[in-house]
């Protein structure tokens, strides 16, 4: 009796040690940030059939450790904050960030301000601290898997390796090298975690390959992510939510997306009749814009539709979903005028069609009321966007 607890117990020891010595699995799915919105084949719903395909033990979020213990997202990064964190929630899986961040003194040494985030007076039409919009028809070529393609991938380690002209605009370069490595670090230590089990990495693309590079060289196997298959219309369906409608009408109608002709129309209808039941003056807003962009409807149609939207509608009533982060500006990082209420935002949009027939009475008319509802910084973007987004 007793050699056999020995012999049970110097198994169980082995065991444990050999449990020990294993390694995790790692899926890094790469991504476009906010791609999410105007992609069908990357949209939230695919997004969480492939996380149930993956079932990790844990996922890793793109956030340095502060500012996801401050709830202090990037304003672009629609797929962490708004499908990755919620669906982890959901499922109860341990959630780990993994990016890192230099100080505030050697930003400002390296590129002359503090704030990465924090944009100017006006933000850029697109770019760094710009608005976010797409206008490259590739875009909708692109399924989830793209970061996968053996040409994004020497598109990403031919810019990792050459020294730009100007070497003294080289920081970017050579910041997202040391970031990703970084990076690998803290995954490398949630992975740690996680001895023998699937850990999901989410992060933008430029990061992946290297991110892969660095944990293969720790031992840690790195799972394709092409593995989990394709996506059916029957996926999308099930994972659909209506918080999805909300935001994909939202980046595509009100934002500067609106200004391209970069929009998949079957996606937007999709979104739509997800939305119809709700027949809120938010939707009827969503409705009308949709209409004006696919030319459905002329501008005079749609000064009628926005006073039937405005009849008796409370100031006070807001958008389900804006994008906003800094709610001391009117904009948000894809709209110029994301901070306003339903009521407001119907009135910019009235103002826009009113200026579009050429009817300068009653746009200024209605400007004069948009501006009454702000103050300082607000106004005075108020003003400046109006000048440049709807006086053209």
């Amino acid at each position: 009796m007793r050699s056999s607890l020995i012999i049970l117990f110097i198994s169980i020891f082995f065991n444990a040690g050999a449990r020990g010595q294993e390694k995790s699995k790692i899926v890094v799915l790469g991504v476009t940030h906010s791609m999410q919105l105007v992609n069908p084949k990357q949209q939230p719903a695919i997004l969480r059939t492939f996380f149930d395909r993956v079932d990790p033990k844990a996922l890793c979020i793109e956030s340095t450790p502060e500012q996801y213990l401050q709830s202090n997202f990037y304003e672009f990064t629609y797929e962490q904050q708004f499908c990755l964190i919620p669906y982890a929630k959901k499922k109860n899986i341990p959630i780990h960030p993994f990016d890192w961040w230099p100080e505030n003194e050697d930003m400002r040494i390296a590129l002359g301000f503090t704030d990465a985030e924090y944009p100017a007076f006006t933000r850029r039409a697109n770019g760094f601290q710009g608005f976010l919009y797409f206008e490259d028809s590739s875009i909708f070529k692109n399924d989830l898997y793209y970061a996968e393609n053996e040409k994004e991938k020497k598109e990403i380690s031919d810019w990792y390796v050459s020294y730009p002209a100007e070497m003294q605009y080289d920081f970017p370069r050579r910041l997202f090298l040391y970031r990703t490595f970084l990076q690998a670090m803290y995954i490398k230590k949630t992975a740690e975690q996680y001895p023998g089990d699937t850990i999901l990495a989410v992060v933008g693309s430029y990061h992946k390959e290297d991110l892969e590079k660095i944990l293969g060289a720790h031992g840690f196997t790195i799972i394709d992510p092409k593995g989990f298959g394709q996506f059916t219309s029957s996926d999308v369906d099930a994972n659909f939510l209506t918080e999805d409608a909300y935001a994909i009408a939202s980046f595509n109608l009100l934002g500067l997306q609106s200004t391209t002709v970069f929009r998949d129309s079957v996606f937007l209808k999709k979104a739509l009749s997800v939305l119809e039941k709700e027949r809120t003056a938010e939707t009827k807003l969503f409705s009308i814009r949709y209409k004006l962009l696919y030319h459905h409807i002329n501008s005079a149609q749609a000064i009628e539709e926005y006073r039937k939207v405005l009849t008796g509608l409370s100031k006070e009533n807001k958008f389900t979903w804006t994008g906003v982060k800094n709610m001391q500006r009117i904009d948000s990082y894809f709209d110029p005028f994301g901070n306003m209420t339903v009521w407001q935002r119907s009135q910019l949009e009235l103002a826009r069609e009113y200026f579009a027939t050429g009817d300068r009475i009653n746009y200024t008319k209605t400007k004069e009321i948009l501006e009454n509802e702000f103050t300082g910084l607000k106004k005075s973007l108020l003003r400046e966007y109006m000048k440049i987004y709807l006086e053209k």
